[in-house]
């Protein structure tokens, strides 16, 4: 499921790979959140506005983290490369 699609809880659950009970259970939670609508009548699961909210904002931090072990890591070796030798 992407962010503006809507979908059935079945391709969630082959997407996510959780077995129906951890899914439901995340369902609700997501739902008292605000995250998600399920629609009941025709089980339909879509992302509310505040759960894109919050998927932008991860994805976001995720590439801050990625990033910045990127850099550790090159500062690192930079470190190693010039470092004087001790005896």
């Amino acid at each position: 499921m992407t962010h503006n699609q809507i979908a059935r809880p079945t391709r969630i659950q082959h997407y996510s790979r959780l077995s129906y009970d951890k899914m439901m259970n995340h369902f609700i939670e997501l739902e008292e959140k605000g995250m998600i609508n399920r629609s009941s009548s025709v089980g339909l699961v879509s992302i509310t506005s505040k759960g894109r909210k919050f998927i932008k904002q991860y994805d976001e931090l995720i590439n801050l983290i990625e990033t910045a072990a990127y850099r550790d890591k090159d500062l690192a070796a930079l470190v190693e490369m010039y470092s004087v030798p001790t005896k």
